[in-house]
């Protein structure tokens, strides 16, 4: 791991824990990010997230591309039959896999190869809900 992606890393593993969903900390705005696929869909995401995707690129800054991979999942079955799913990224020596479960544990929904990932942390996990209320929001597990 190099110096800047262990100091990125440290600093989100320390911040991310102060994103939940209690009354004194919550989400405060939710961020729409907008897709042509998702047509009237609302995808969001909590400030968590946001917060996670804004600072998490150790070369471009961002890590946009994650979102993107989860939006790109949303139309597609079986994921798009999950009103809960459980998305799950892991880096090692600069390759990611990505992958979606229901929550239980015991349905994988869809993986994802990535042979290259600007990434600052070894793991993260994901949660999506999805309804007609409110579409799709992505948090993080703290803001469930």
């Amino acid at each position: 791991m190099s110096e800047k992606r262990a100091q990125l890393a440290s600093e989100l593993e320390a911040e991310l824990p102060h994103f939940t969903i209690c009354l004194a900390n919550r989400t405060e705005e939710y961020h729409r990010v907008v897709y042509p696929w998702l047509r009237n869909t609302q995808f969001l995401l909590t400030d968590g997230v946001k917060h996670l995707v804004d600072k998490a690129g150790v070369i471009g800054g961002t890590a946009y591309w994650l979102i993107d991979i989860l939006a790109s999942y949303q139309r597609t079955k079986p994921v798009k039959d999950e009103p809960f799913q459980v998305w799950k990224l892991t880096v090692k020596d600069s390759a990611g896999k990505v992958t979606c479960d229901d929550g239980n544990g015991r349905t994988m929904v869809a993986t994802q190869e990535i042979p290259f990932v600007d990434f600052a942390l070894d793991e993260v996990t994901l949660y999506i809900t999805s309804d007609e209320f409110n579409g799709i929001v992505v948090m993080l597990p703290s803001e469930y």
